[in-house]
């Protein structure tokens, strides 16, 4: 049986569905091998969150759970409607977020978070001196725990509960956690030093000494969130992720002699042996994550070519000739699309570079009031020629006294058709199904987005990186970008030339079976079974 300890606290706004340790149990899980997840950090959502992640089949155990006795309890999430409110609050809702913010005579008193506008998440309760009591309630409707924080915005006390309301332990001003006399019988110990302490204590108990123990491990972590790989096992391997810190993973394992650590790469295994001089270290190996599939795109049914583009972290300099760089292939070729995902910072910094490129090469200033006026009454893309639109500004919208001419709505026309070129996709639009339609992927990121290289592989999509990634045979399914200068030949490598397009899809079948989901647990099973 393998145990993986998932780390969900520590996402960092990535999905839970792209956690690694998520993928490995659903590939263990679909294969009847023997899988089973434990827990250790506090979450009041965890059914719904495993439901929604497909894994509410999947055995597994909770150490908050255990402690607070949750287990084998059933009930139903805390609504809105079930809420007991005292008399007298003036309830404000605020659109487009799940919070209701409760007014007595003026004074906020309450506040509560909501899970889709109805089940209760959190109660905040507002005192007069500045200081705060947090309620927080599971998706079974329960009061799990309580906290209080001073007007310093410090927590100064929290305690733990039953699903039947008992004190269970609790944390003092000096971050001691006591257990309450009625449970002490299920503790080693009255006092502990800190949390972790309780949780090992109840995996020990719950599990002994597990033989195969696979514990998530992400970059930048709380030192207290740790000690998950020193637990009792036979075999202990952390479970790495793309962005991690190499240094850190280097003073981990001279601390941690007896972990095996996985890599997401062949290529950060090798970055971290030439680094840390550590060739020798049997205990380094690389797994990629996320398994392919078989889903071959449909871009040739589309008369435009589509580039999807995510950009990540990426300096202004970096953005800017990552622009100077691409808009001129655009202008010349009104086929070619760019899809562009990324972090808010990046897509706003592209943004305002496409704008300042329009107006020095266009001469159109896409945010002054006439060229929104025009465009947005009469929506060039929709017109199938230059001349209709004319005529259309001509006798419905344009002034007698107007100041342009029709050089300036041609100008506007052709800017807006350009701009159109150029579409930043939304969040909810930013799933798989794109790369049904996508020539290429380009990946300009501070890592490798080994998710979306995979599933860019998986619809024989030829992908572009800045950063080194196993998924590329450079000439064949891709190119490593090292100078943003080279991006436009490398566009061309594939989109100009069908010849090399098609070498692509050919070399994307190889790289499916590589890395297919048989593969991945063959390779892991080589780690469990032989370190």
């Amino acid at each position: 049986m393998v145990l993986i300890i998932p780390n969900f606290q520590d996402a960092h706004g990535q999905s839970l569905a792209d956690l690694p340790e998520v993928w490995l149990a659903k590939m263990l899980q679909q294969a009847d091998e023997p899988v089973e997840l434990a827990f250790l950090q506090s979450s009041l959502t965890l059914k719904r969150d495993l439901q929604r992640l497909g894994l509410q089949d999947i055995v597994y155990w909770s150490a908050f759970a255990d402690l607070q006795q949750v287990d084998g309890i059933e009930g139903l999430p805390l609504t809105l409607y079930d809420f007991p409110f005292t008399d007298g609050l003036d309830p404000f809702f605020i659109n487009g977020e799940n919070r209701v913010l409760l007014y007595r005579d003026g004074v906020l008193e309450m506040e509560i978070v909501v899970h889709h506008q109805l089940e209760v998440e959190q109660v905040v309760y507002y005192r007069s001196d500045g200081s705060r009591e947090i309620n927080y309630y599971s998706d079974d409707g329960f009061l799990s725990t309580k906290t209080w924080i001073n007007n310093n915005n410090q927590t100064t006390w929290q305690e733990w509960y039953t699903p039947l309301r008992q004190l269970v332990f609790w944390m003092d001003a000096e971050q001691i956690f006591h257990v309450s006399p009625e449970f002490q019988s299920q503790f080693a110990q009255s006092t502990y030093a800190n949390l972790e302490l309780m949780i090992q204590e109840r995996f020990e108990q719950h599990f002994h000494k597990p033989t195969n123990v696979i514990a998530a491990y992400r970059a930048g972590v709380p030192a207290t969130n740790r000690f998950h790989l020193s637990l009792p096992a036979e075999r202990m391997v952390a479970l790495l992720e793309p962005a991690i810190h190499l240094d850190q993973v280097n003073q981990l394992r001279q601390q941690l002699p007896q972990v095996n650590w996985v890599f997401p790469s062949h290529n950060l295994v090798q970055q971290f042996q030439a680094e840390y001089e550590s060739k020798e270290d049997q205990r380094l190996s690389a797994i990629e994550p996320y398994p392919t599939s078989f889903s071959p795109g449909l871009s040739n049914e589309f008369e435009a070519q589509f580039v999807y583009w995510q950009v990540v972290g990426q300096s202004e300099e970096q953005i800017e000739q990552a622009v100077n760089s691409l808009l001129p292939k655009l202008l010349s070729d009104d086929k070619l699309v760019l899809l562009i995902t990324g972090d808010a910072n990046s897509k706003q910094l592209l943004q305002l570079k496409q704008q300042e490129w329009i107006l020095t090469h266009l001469k159109v200033d896409v945010l002054g009031s006439d060229y929104q006026r025009y465009v947005t009454e009469a929506q060039p893309h929709k017109f199938q020629t230059e001349a209709e639109w004319l005529d259309f500004i001509d006798n419905q919208i344009m002034d007698d006294d107007a100041a342009l001419d029709d050089d300036d709505l041609r100008l506007f026309y052709r800017a807006n058709l350009f701009a159109n070129q150029f579409q930043f996709i939304e969040e909810q639009d930013d799933d798989e199904s794109i790369f049904q339609k996508i020539r290429l992927f380009i990946d300009m990121g501070t890592h490798a987005d080994l998710k979306k290289q995979i599933q860019a592989i998986s619809a024989a999509v030829p992908i572009i990186s800045t950063v080194p990634t196993d998924l590329i045979h450079s000439g064949k399914n891709g190119f490593l970008n090292r100078t943003i200068a080279a991006l436009p030949t490398q566009l061309d490598y594939f989109l100009k030339d069908l010849h090399h397009w098609n070498q692509a899809v050919v070399d994307s079948v190889d790289l499916m079976e590589e890395y297919e989901q048989d593969q991945i647990i063959k390779r892991w099973k080589g780690v469990l079974n032989h370190g």
